[in-house]
């Protein structure tokens, strides 16, 4: 139980629950609440607004003197968000095949006064009917001026065109608010093996996870898909890990791989192509003789220079990839060097 100022009081139970009906199995479960109060970034960060094209907020048809305006930032308003969450596990860990280890979860996160900023990508505002309520067409001067003075900073992105209230066909709000509801579900697999090889020790293993997840930002408001969509995580992520060591030496490799992701911001769709990084890591730890207390790491990240595929921008802040999901950090080699006495 918990009691914050200004914000109200919240109890958060949890409950978990471990039983094992055989040596070899384990079944586990938990269930619990969870709350979180809006930061003072969300709340406070400073409000800016944009003047932009009609087509840089999905505007079609308009004439070419139309523009827009973009108001982003945060709200003082905010509500906290709260959660009920649970999952359930099956672990095995079968003594006829000794070393190996298998996990399954399956995973609820069901929110409610999600924070989050309704309109993920800018180009969607004017063509989705579902951000209706977050867009104000033709407004007037009035209105217009008090969004301008409510605003720490006033910006042209528009490339020429000078503000005239005559010519702004649209308001759009992008500003934090507490999305109606928001669930996130998913499997996660694991399997997991450790055992000598020669004079050494193997280690393997492989993970697999599977996301869906959708938002309501308010009940009359469609609901909308977020897993696999373009700044929201993947359906699908893998990782492999094999290691081995003997002695002080260890060589590790892992291979990560990122699904892919749906750019829905333009029609048709555009499907953005995964990305699976790399790694390799050999570490020399010794305990003895001249070297002792030294402890060497040599690793090289995205060995093959993977990198994230290209996206359309629309303002001249974006970044050209999906920076949610995917790293634009390339090949990474690296050496260091400790010594403990």
């Amino acid at each position: 139980y918990e009691a914050y100022r200004r914000i109200g009081d919240v109890a958060t139970p949890k409950f978990g629950l471990i039983y094992a009906p055989h040596p070899d199995i384990t079944l586990k479960a938990s269930w619990g609440k969870s709350f979180r109060a809006p930061t003072l970034y969300q709340q406070y960060q400073p409000q800016t607004l944009y003047l932009t094209r009609t087509a840089t907020v999905g505007g079609q048809g308009y004439p070419a003197s139309a523009t827009a305006l973009l108001l982003l930032g945060g709200n003082p308003d905010l509500a906290p968000e709260r959660s009920t969450n649970w999952s359930a596990t099956l672990e095995l860990r079968p003594r006829f095949l000794d070393g190996v280890r298998l996990e399954l979860t399956y995973f609820s996160v069901r929110y409610r006064d999600r924070i989050v900023t309704p309109i993920p990508s800018f180009s969607t505002a004017l063509r989705d009917a579902g951000y209706a309520s977050f867009v104000t067409l033709n407004p007037s001067a009035a209105e217009q001026a008090a969004t301008i003075a409510g605003a720490s900073v006033f910006t042209n992105l528009t490339g020429g065109a000078t503000y005239d209230p005559a010519n702004v066909v649209a308001l759009v709000r992008n500003t934090s608010v507490n999305a109606g509801r928001q669930s996130v579900r998913g499997i996660d697999a694991l399997v997991r093996y450790s055992g000598d090889l020669g004079a050494g020790t193997l280690s393997v293993s492989a993970n697999a996870a599977w996301l869906e997840s959708e938002q309501q930002i308010g009940p009359a408001l469609p609901i909308t898909q977020l897993a696999g969509m373009i700044f929201n995580p993947p359906h699908l992520r893998l990782r492999g890990d094999l290691g081995w060591s003997i002695g002080g030496l260890t060589i590790t490799g892992n291979v990560t791989h990122i699904g892919p992701v749906v750019d829905n911001r333009t029609a048709p769709s555009v499907r953005i192509a995964g990305m699976t990084p790399i790694d390799l890591t050999l570490r020399y730890r010794a305990d003895s003789g001249p070297l002792r207390g030294f402890d060497l790491i040599a690793s090289v990240q995205n060995l093959f220079n993977a990198k994230p595929s290209p996206i359309a921008t629309s303002l001249f802040y974006d970044t050209p990839y999906d920076s949610t999901n995917y790293s634009p950090l390339g090949r990474f080699v690296s050496l260091s060097v400790t010594k403990k006495w």
